[in-house]
C-alpha cells in the first residue's frame, strides 16, 4: 500500500486549506450501517473479503470492502475487519478516479478507524489507520486539512509509543512523511531533521520493507545528503524487485516509485547546482503567515 504516496499528496495542500472544517465528526452507528448476520456468517464474510483483497482488482476490492463493513456490524470483536475495512477504502481512494467517489470513500475510511478506535481504544493499530485515513481525507476534502496535522501527529505519536513496529514500522514512517511535507513554521509542523529522524527510525525497525527505504531516501534528500539519498532509492528498489519476484501484492507499485525517485534525482543534478543554506530548515513561508487552527 503506498499510503506515504497519498498521504504526501495530502500534506501539500494542507496549508492552504480553505475554510476549517473538523477532520473528524460523529461518525454514523455501524450496527445501522450494515445488515446482521450470525457471527460464523461474519467470520465467513471477514475471510471472503481478505481474499478479495488479496486480488488488488478494483471489482474485487469494492467487493472486499462491502463484506468487511458487513462482517464488522456483527462480530463480537469486529476490530481486525474494521482495521483491514480502512486498509481497504484507502486503496480504493488511490485507484478511483471519480473526485466525488474519492471524497465518500476517503470519509468512509475515518469512519471505519473511529469504530476501530471505539471498538479498541487499547489497540495502537486502530490510530495508526485512523491518523491514514484523516490524511487521505485531507487531500479529498481540504477544508479538513487544518485540523487534520496535529490530530495525525497526536494518533500517530501515541500510536508510535505503544506499538513501534505495527506495520513494519508504520507510525514512524508515517510521522516522517508528514515532517517533510508538511509546511514548516510559522505556518505548519515541517521538519526535515525531524523526518530524518522518524524515517531513520522506520529504517532501523524495518530495514528490507521496500516504503521505509524510500521515505529514508526522501528524508536523506531532504537534508541535503543526495548521496546518501540516492543508496536508499537504490535499496528499497531492489527489495522491491525481489519482492515482485515472489508475488508481493504491492511491489510493482513500490518499484516504480523508486524508479521515479532516482530518475528525479538524476534531472534534479543536471539541471540544479547543489543546494546551500542551514540544513533542516524547512521551506519559507510568506512574512505574516501564521499557523491557523480550528
Amino acid at each position: 500500500m503506498k499510503q506515504y504516496k497519498i498521504l504526501a499528496l495530502a500534506l501539500l495542500i494542507l496549508a492552504g486549506a480553505a475554510g476549517c472544517v473538523p477532520a473528524l465528526r460523529e461518525a454514523p452507528d455501524l450496527h445501522q450501517v450494515a445488515d446482521a448476520v450470525s457471527e460464523a456468517e461474519a467470520e465467513a464474510r471477514y475471510r471472503e473479503a481478505l481474499d478479495l483483497f488479496a486480488t488488488r482488482r478494483d471489482e474485487a476490492v469494492r467487493q472486499a470492502g462491502t463484506l468487511l463493513r458487513e462482517s464488522a456490524g456483527s462480530l463480537d470483536d469486529p476490530t481486525a475487519a474494521l482495521l483491514s475495512l480502512v486498509e481497504v477504502l484507502v486503496w480504493q481512494v488511490e485507484h478511483e478516479p471519480d473526485p466525488n467517489s474519492r471524497e465518500d470513500l476517503a470519509t468512509g475510511a475515518v469512519h471505519a478507524g473511529q469504530w476501530c478506535l471505539d471498538a479498541s481504544p487499547e489497540r495502537p493499530a486502530c490510530r495508526y489507520r485512523l491518523a491514514i485515513a484523516v490524511g487521505v481525507q485531507a487531500r479529498e476534502r481540504p477544508g479538513t486539512g487544518v485540523d487534520a496535522m496535529p490530530l495525525m501527529i497526536e494518533l500517530l505519536e501515541a500510536a508510535r509509543a505503544a506499538g513501534p513496529e505495527l506495520d513494519h514500522g508504520g507510525p514512524d514512517r508515517v510521522l516522517a512523511l508528514l515532517y517533510l511535507r508538511a509546511p514548516g513554521w510559522p505556518t505548519g509542523p515541517g521538519d526535515p531533521d525531524l523526518g530524518y529522524e522518524r524515517a531513520l527510525a522506520a529504517a532501523g525497525i524495518a530495514p528490507d520493507f521496500p516504503p521505509n527505504q524510500l521515505v529514508l531516501g526522501e528524508a536523506l534528500a531532504a537534508v541535503d545528503r543526495e548521496e546518501e539519498a540516492a543508496e536508499a532509492y537504490r535499496a528499497a528498489l531492489v527489495l522491491a524487485e525481489a519482492l515482485q519476484e515472489s508475488g508481493g501484492r504491492d511491489a510493482r507499485e513500490w518499484r516504480r516509485e523508486a524508479e521515479s525517485a532516482l530518475a528525479g534525482m538524476g534531472a534534479r543534478h543536471l539541471s540544479h547546482p547543489p543546494k546551500q543554506g542551514k540544513k533542516g530548515s524547512g521551506a519559507s513561508v510568506p512574512e505574516g503567515e501564521r499557523v491557523r487552527k480550528c
